[in-house]
């Protein structure tokens, strides 16, 4: 068991670095296209595309 006080490590292989919202929307919006829908502020359903440019 490790002491609360060491520091810890990142896993290079699964630390990315962050990318920003809209670039995320934006590369799942291509990978699923339209059959994704979300709700926008106003309630209204819209496809994950959409939602993707807006951001």
């Amino acid at each position: 068991m490790s002491k609360a006080s060491e520091a810890i490590e990142p896993d290079p292989a699964t630390s990315a670095a962050p990318q920003s919202l809209g670039r995320l929307l934006r590369r799942a919006a291509a990978q699923f296209g339209n059959k994704i829908f979300v709700e926008d502020g106003a309630g209204r359903a819209i496809s994950f595309t959409e939602a993707a440019h807006r951001v």
